[in-house]
């Protein structure tokens, strides 16, 4: 029988390191947050982290936490679904008067019954804190002992697999659905495979790699260690585009994060700096598995002028690399039309969630949920391309 076991915060101590995959330097990423919480890497939150060991691999599982205070939505279904939904609506240009007047009026009710249904009683499996958590094909998540585990130690709550696409994921995708997870649409999202796509002749693409060629002030550094004052900075970029611009809903990544991230090997981070005074004007992190590519963290300088071309020159950096590594690159979601005319291909994403364990009651309301994700949510990203 395969060994499967949670570890928290009495109980981390017994985790043998040597017993997993890449354990010893995965250890400088999960022993901080299971014996604090996940504010230490993300300030816009406060939950409990565990981990979940299968066989030789671990995933990180988040807590949720009952509270009326927004959070960051990679922590909270309440606050991706009804928060950051209500939030988009309400600023988008995209959405007619009578669709902001339901969701402005509408949603506050939705969030207290959405709280009294015990929406916020969710178990994230495979949270890195990221907005795309990649699976490798061959994952153990898979087998059908780990869904009951997990719903047998959280008897009250949801069990929610993060991320999950039907292009790079179709496998556990389907296999999550036949032990009975219920697929919430969450986003869509653009996959690019260098391989099948002649993406390189279109125009956008050609007129990328000639500004590149272009630019001679500039070159890409692979980080192996963070300045102290420069990460700073790089913080700023990221927060000015997340936060400032889009939403505060977004993860508020501290300093911590980005050490942790780069030092497990989780991330590689990779900025872009003038040549001349060494200055750095946009950093990406990139998130690999066996076979895809992604960049769950980015920021530029905003204050540069426009024609520089700063995100085209990190979305060309990106493509390169999966060129280079024979690799799908998941392009994540938003800048669809950009993304579209570079070779992406839409596709939707997922959280599978696990609910025959729980109340009638919660079952019939997360019933509901996953219909209207269906019948309204799905539609609404084709017809809005988000």
């Amino acid at each position: 029988m395969m060994f499967i076991q949670v570890f928290g915060k009495e109980s981390i101590t017994r985790l043998d390191w040597d017993s997993v995959k890449n354990g010893k330097v995965l250890r400088k990423y999960y022993e901080p947050l299971v014996k604090n919480s996940s504010k230490i890497f993300v300030r816009n939150s406060d939950h409990q982290v565990e981990i979940l060991q299968v066989g030789t691999e671990l995933y990180p599982l988040t807590i949720g936490r009952k509270s009326n205070k927004k959070t960051c939505y990679l922590f909270s279904l309440k606050a991706q679904y009804i928060d950051y939904t209500r939030e988009e609506v309400l600023k988008g240009s995209s959405y007619n008067k009578s669709q902001k007047a339901i969701v402005k009026f509408f949603f506050p009710f939705l969030r207290v019954f959405g709280s009294w249904m015990g929406m916020e009683r969710t178990v994230f499996v495979n949270n890195f804190f990221l907005a795309t958590n990649l699976y490798e094909k061959d994952t153990l998540l898979s087998d059908t002992m780990v869904t009951q585990y997990l719903k047998e130690y959280y008897p009250n709550c949801v069990i929610a697999f993060r991320s999950i696409n039907e292009s790079t994921d179709s496998h556990l995708l389907n296999k999550l659905k036949l032990h009975g997870g219920l697929p919430l649409a969450c986003r869509q999202l653009y996959i690019l495979d260098p391989k099948h796509d002649n993406f390189q002749k279109k125009r956008p693409v050609i007129r990328d790699r000639k500004l590149w060629e272009k630019t001679k002030d500039l070159y890409w550094q692979k980080v192996l260690r963070f300045d102290k004052i420069e990460i700073s900075t790089l913080l700023t970029f990221y927060r000015d585009l997340y936060l400032k611009k889009y939403s505060q809903l977004n993860p508020d990544y501290s300093a911590d994060f980005l050490e942790a991230s780069m030092n497990s090997k989780i991330l590689d981070f990779y900025i872009l700096r003038e040549i001349s005074s060494d200055v750095p004007l946009a950093v990406q992190a990139v998130e690999r598995t066996k076979h895809v590519v992604c960049t769950p963290f980015i920021g530029y300088d905003h204050m540069k002028p426009k024609n520089i071309g700063l995100y085209r020159l990190m979305h060309l950096k990106l493509s390169e690399i999966a060129i280079e590594e024979d690799k799908i690159f998941n392009m994540s979601s938003g800048a669809s039309t950009f993304k579209k005319q570079r070779g992406g291909v839409p596709c939707f994403d997922y959280h599978i969630i696990f609910i025959d364990h729980l109340p009638k009651r919660v079952q019939w309301f997360w019933k509901q949920l996953y219909s209207i994700s269906e019948s309204i949510i799905k539609p609404a990203m084709k017809n809005l391309k988000v």
